[in-house]
């Protein structure tokens, strides 16, 4: 994104042997906080959450949520291939708080043809995400 600022990017479960040390780097050289699966094992979705939304993100006027499905955990649904990733129900929640924050975009990337579970949990993301956005504003829509 040419108009972001790099420090502002986070990235949520970073694993497996196809990010390469290059790639790694690459985000590193643009001060890119990675939380690797490793430490989201270790301290917890909800604390790797609360930094992103509160150091990264807190000033920033506009966000945006990218989620490639291939971070799930290789049990979550047919067509993942990685184990150590996050579980759906931490996916959804990182969906909610973030409308809760204020995100004002959703995209959802990977989805493999013709996987219906994960056609489902993109679904729920996307209810989820548009739940935490009702949250924000009163628990009432906004009507133009």
């Amino acid at each position: 994104l040419p108009a972001s600022e790099p420090i502002r990017h986070a990235h949520l479960g970073l694993r497996g042997p196809r990010n390469v040390a290059g790639q790694i780097e690459w985000f590193r050289c643009r001060n890119t906080r990675l939380f690797l699966a490793q430490e989201v094992l270790e301290r917890g979705m909800a604390a790797c959450l609360q930094e992103i939304l509160e150091a990264t993100l807190s000033d920033a006027h506009d966000k945006l949520l990218s989620i490639d499905l291939d971070v799930l955990d290789i049990g979550c649904a047919p067509g993942l291939d990685e184990p150590m990733g996050i579980t759906v129900a931490d996916l959804l929640r990182v969906c909610r708080e973030a409308g809760r924050a204020g995100f004002r975009a959703l995209v959802i990337g990977w989805v493999p043809f013709p996987e219906p579970a994960l056609h489902w949990i993109a679904t729920w993301s996307v209810l989820f995400f548009l739940g935490g956005t009702v949250e924000r504003k009163g628990g009432e829509a906004k009507r133009e």
